[in-house]
């Protein structure tokens, strides 16, 4: 996977009415190399490896708060270990890279789940894949970084990095782009939308928000940053289609100026479809 340029890519899953494999073909036109799954693929999984083509993908293991369980809950051992054998047999169609993991979110539970940061590292071992540890809301920097200590000892080279989520510090007070530089060295990935001071509501760029998206993306370029990076972007209908792709547009602008000027030809091609769907 040879690539001196960030991967620049998107959350993938149904939305109004369209399902995942749709979207990535619909996504390949504007030349996306890179997305970014999650469990609601599974319905169709065989439709969305089918549907790649050479897309690269990453996959965030369940969340507590959308799903009701995660790989730390020890009650949910037959759900995990199903998860684990089918991301181990999809491993090669999906063009799996990594899976993107989240430390034990006790706070968002609706009901008392026992979990254990043990129980964690024990199923990230058995998946067997590369790991991005995810830093959440409500979780100190300083308190994230001796989970992810514990993580690299545990798992070694299975952990490969830390997943920089800039809204999750964003909404806790703390300044993104003076994190990111402080956890630069081991973030392999970054999660980036914009959002509320206080609410992360995958807002598309210039739609309300008051993450300091510019400086942030301008801060990764300096950085040398070429690792993986999602816009965790939710519109809330095809109305908001044009700044889903602005946004994705003004990311490439900043991390891959040629591959920019390329998508910005593709646009001006696939203007009336988009003016379409749109509508």
């Amino acid at each position: 996977m040879p690539q001196h340029c960030p991967y620049v890519g998107v959350t993938v899953a149904q939305f109004q009415g369209f399902m995942p494999s749709t979207l990535i073909r619909g996504l390949k036109l504007l030349g996306i190399d890179f997305v970014e799954l999650n469990k609601s693929i599974l319905p169709e999984i065989d439709r969305v490896a089918d549907s790649l083509g050479s897309i690269i993908t990453a996959f965030h293991l369940p969340l507590i708060a959308e799903n009701g369980w995660d790989f730390s809950c020890l009650d949910y051992k037959n759900e995990i270990d199903s998860m684990i054998d089918t991301l181990q047999r999809y491993r090669d169609k999906l063009h799996l890279h990594h899976v993107v993991c989240h430390p034990p979110e006790p706070d968002k539970q609706s009901e008392k789940l026992r979990f254990s940061l043990e129980f964690l590292f024990e199923n990230l071992q058995k998946l067997n894949i590369p790991v991005h540890l995810e830093n959440v809301p409500a979780l100190h920097p300083d308190e994230f970084l001796k989970i992810y200590w514990q993580a690299e000892q545990s798992l070694n080279t299975k952990l490969a990095g830390m997943c920089f989520d800039a809204p999750h510090y964003f909404v806790d007070g703390h300044d993104p782009v003076e994190l990111f530089k402080t956890f630069r060295d081991i973030t392999t990935s970054v999660h980036l939308s914009d959002c509320h001071e206080a609410e992360d509501v995958h807002l598309p760029f210039n739609c309300g928000g008051s993450l300091p998206v510019n400086e942030f993306l301008s801060t990764l370029r300096e950085s040398g940053f070429c690792g993986f990076i999602t816009l965790e972007i939710k519109p809330h209908s095809l109305k908001e289609l044009d700044a889903y792709i602005d946004s994705y547009m003004t990311t490439l602008q900043h991390m891959n100026y040629k591959k920019y000027l390329k998508t910005k030809l593709r646009l001006f091609a696939l203007r009336p479809l988009i003016n379409r769907f749109a509508a």
